[in-house]
């Protein structure tokens, strides 16, 4: 504070207070009082408390970390058992202080699990760089010594693990310092993880976004890309020092708006030498190819890449979304995007040998292995041309790391693209620039031609909105997911919400008064809000979100008999994966009955799968129901890094089902699930209560239905 007016009764004053009596203090992780003190102490911690939660929490972490303070062995390592635990995603309740939640939540059950729930719940980049320090060095007292648990449950990592990777795990292990070193450590193991983060990229990645806040400044855009791999990274299998030194490197966020940097490009791209990415356009051409096929996290952030009007270099809105693709290791392409969308921010600040040694670098990567590329272009040409098959490989990216990478050299960007693909639309329907919502009728017509649909209805719309405060779990990793589905264009993917137009009131009225009475008053001004800040984004033709709600007035109105029957077509002559998670809240003979109940008697057939039971409506014209085992699925997610694994046992049983569409009932979590399904090539339908509706339960779904006594007959 020297140099600085002090103010009256500043708060540091009352820190710094607290911070002199932690040796006789000695206070306490969950509570107010300390465990041993006198009453000034109890008066100035309390005090410390209302000002700085986060703060006074980690001085008392670092005094309990300390060697022989109680909770840890004569050694200095943790307690027997304890390890990093990733059960900390209610803490991310919005409008709530992680750290407050951390504290009264899960502090009092032990000094390791209280680190733990601050080093995932926290974004890093909110910490000062005081506490950061302070962090770390928790971090390390705790896990440093023994590194990753032998015993964390996580999904199996490759037995290969890159030099770099593992060596910038070990204590005191230097960072990359140079932009060709942190190419140069990028990992050539191509892991996948699909929807979630490989630890294995982790550190490199990391490096990277290190590397262009070094060089650019810490820009907001870069902490919500380390963000987003902090919210879905296996914790149990990264290494904590990995973890220790990335949060201490990492700079304090700027808390300015995203895109207000303007930089004026320094280089003269026509100097630069013929790169050898331009030598195999031809081959590229001769090819054509899309960008689908890679996932969600991928089909968001390459909509985002088409669509907005162009920056110099990526777009700011989707960081998020290229970080997690990057982080589940689809391939080196995908690897490069991040890198080059960094080094593009940062090429300006960069001499010119710098920016054309890091774009070698990268030609190096993502052609030859990390090689120098000195087995001859026409060998490097053969290479690439037979890497082309692959949907995820050079045929989806080499147009977009060509693109970014005259970017780099500061090319000026071209014009923006047409908003929309015929891909892009519903199935039947033409392209269209602006956003259009479809009806109750066009929406069912949609999936009947084989569209997927996700219904982003009450719950998602507050989970989407980042204005929306309430009693309302958000965990970080879910309201990202939430974010890549409504930005993703797969083929034949339909976001359904309930249009804000002022006609929207006519389709609302179809499916009852109470629906209608609700939306009017508390859905719509949230969904308003979401299009308002772009959380939904223009440009798109919406599905209607009821669809699964029978129409019961109007010239659309049916009877049960009838909204069955339509529903049948949508499965008709079709293997049908039935994806609906067994309520474990219930008591387990109860919510097994319930899961067969829906699933027509069904009984198990395989690990995966249960089969050979009735075919109940809207499955009644489906060639082959196959059921998912209710195991596999929880009822409810919380832990981000849970995705893979969930997502691994869904394509399994897919697989094994032959299926040719999946019908998804498992309420937020299906929207997200339906859309990664659709943008991984598989079409599913997010059915809701739909079973219900169609089998005499419609009363106990919809408030406007018909009661189980009721005579009509479908």
């Amino acid at each position: 504070q020297r140099g600085r007016r002090r103010r009256k009764s500043p708060p540091g004053a009352v820190f710094c207070a607290f911070a002199s009596l932690l040796e006789t203090a000695q206070p306490g992780l969950g509570s107010h009082e300390p465990e041993s003190s006198t009453a000034p102490a109890a008066s100035a911690l309390a005090a410390a408390v209302g000002v700085c939660p986060a703060g006074v929490l980690l001085l008392a972490l670092l005094w309990r970390t300390a060697p022989g303070a109680p909770g840890r062995d004569r050694s200095g390592n943790p307690a027997r058992g304890e390890r990093i635990r990733s059960d900390h995603g209610l803490c991310s309740l919005h409008g709530v202080d992680h750290v407050r939640c951390c504290r009264w939540n899960f502090c009092m059950a032990s000094v390791s699990t209280c680190a733990s729930c601050l080093v995932q719940t926290v974004p890093w980049g909110l910490w000062s760089s005081a506490q950061r320090r302070l962090l770390a060095r928790i971090v390390r007292r705790l896990w440093g010594e023994a590194g990753p648990p032998a015993d964390a449950a996580t999904v199996a990592e490759p037995a290969e693990v890159p030099a770099a990777a593992a060596a910038s795990a070990e204590a005191g292990a230097p960072w990359p310092g140079t932009w060709p070193e942190v190419i140069q450590a990028l990992p050539q193991v191509n892991y996948l993880t699909r929807g979630g983060v490989s630890s294995v990229y982790l550190g490199p990645l990391l490096a990277v976004l290190l590397q262009g806040a070094q060089d650019i400044g810490p820009e907001p855009f870069l902490f919500e890309a380390v963000h987003a791999l902090q919210a879905a990274l296996p914790y149990g299998s990264t290494s904590p020092l990995l973890l220790a030194d990335a949060i201490e490197r990492l700079p304090s966020q700027r808390s300015r708006e995203a895109g207000s940097r303007q930089v004026a490009c320094r280089h003269d791209w026509r100097n630069f030498p013929e790169p050898l990415l331009r030598r195999l356009a031809a081959v590229r051409r001769s090819r054509g190819g899309g960008s689908h096929g890679c996932g969600l996290a991928a089909s968001a952030w390459t909509a985002a890449y088409r669509e907005e009007p162009r920056s110099r270099c990526c777009p700011r809105g989707t960081w998020p979304a290229l970080a997690r693709a990057a982080g589940e290791s689809a391939g080196r392409w995908l690897v490069a995007v991040l890198g080059l969308c960094v080094l593009c921010e940062a090429a300006p600040t960069l001499e010119l040998a710098e920016l054309a040694a890091a774009l070698g670098a990268l030609d190096s990567y993502v052609l030859c292995d990390g090689a120098q590329c000195s087995v001859g272009v026409e060998q490097v040409m053969a290479d690439f041309a037979e890497g082309m098959a692959d949907p995820c490989g050079a045929i989806a990216w080499y147009p977009v790391v060509a693109d970014l990478r005259g970017r780099c050299m500061c090319v000026q960007p071209p014009p923006p693209r047409s908003h929309r693909g015929a891909a892009d639309a519903p199935l039947g329907q033409a392209p269209q620039v602006g956003t259009a919502f479809l009806s109750h009728r066009e929406t069912l017509e949609h999936v009947q031609r084989g569209g997927s649909l996700a219904r982003m209805n009450d719950g998602e719309q507050q989970l989407l909105s980042l204005d929306f405060s309430g009693p309302l779990a958000k965990p970080a990793d879910l309201a990202l997911r939430f974010q890549f589905a409504v930005q993703a264009r797969c083929p034949g993917l339909c976001i359904g919400v309930v249009s804000p137009e002022p006609g929207a009131r006519v389709e609302l009225r179809t499916v009852g008064p109470t629906h209608e009475a609700w939306w009017q008053e508390r859905g719509l001004p949230i969904t308003k809000l979401n299009f308002h800040t772009g959380v939904l984004p223009p440009n798109r033709t919406y599905c209607f979100g009821m669809a699964t709600y029978r129409p019961k007035v109007g010239p659309g109105a049916q009877d049960l008999a009838e909204f069955a029957a339509a529903w049948d077509l949508v499965f008709k002559d079709k293997n049908v994966l039935f994806i609906a998670p067994a309520d474990w809240r219930m008591e387990p003979t109860a919510a097994l009955e319930v899961f067969l109940q829906r699933c027509g008697g069904c009984k198990p057939i395989s690990s995966f799968l249960y089969g050979e039971g009735e075919l109940v409506p809207p499955f009644r014209l489906a060639r082959r129901l196959s059921v998912l085992n209710p195991a596999v699925l929880p009822f409810q997610v919380v832990v981000g890094e849970e995705w893979p694994r969930y997502l691994a046992g869904v394509r399994e049983a897919a697989s094994e089902a032959e299926a040719d569409v999946a019908a998804v009932a498992w309420g937020p979590f299906g929207d997200v699930l339906v859309a990664e399904l659709a943008c991984l090539g598989l079409p599913a339908v997010d059915v809701g209560n739909l079973l219900d509706i169609l089998n005499r339960r419609e009363k106990s779904v919809d408030p406007d239905g018909l009661s189980p006594d009721s005579s009509v007959s479908i």
